[in-house]
């Protein structure tokens, strides 16, 4: 799988963190399914948003108490930046 690629599992994440923090926001993830490189299916803005989100879920639930990404904020970071890769 190439390195801006998302991963079943990034999807699974992606959908999770989305239905509960942004359900109107699933017909978007849902386009990501066909297109694992998100730079091909998602508009800049799409992409902000969905970053925005998600940082907010590594911010909240991400961090340890020295705020040091643990397990969830390592995985959140990684798709992160593969969403927020324009390439």
């Amino acid at each position: 799988m190439g390195r801006w690629q998302l991963s079943p599992s990034d999807r699974e994440v992606i959908r999770e963190v989305i239905s509960r923090r942004a359900p109107d926001l699933l017909p978007v993830v849902e386009r990501l399914a066909g297109y694992p490189v998100p730079s091909q299916v998602l508009s800049d803005e799409e992409a902000q948003e969905l970053s925005l989100i998600l940082c907010d879920e590594l911010v909240e639930k991400g961090l340890e108490e020295d705020y040091e990404p643990n397990e969830y904020g390592r995985k959140l970071d990684e798709i992160i930046g593969k969403i927020a890769f324009r390439g």
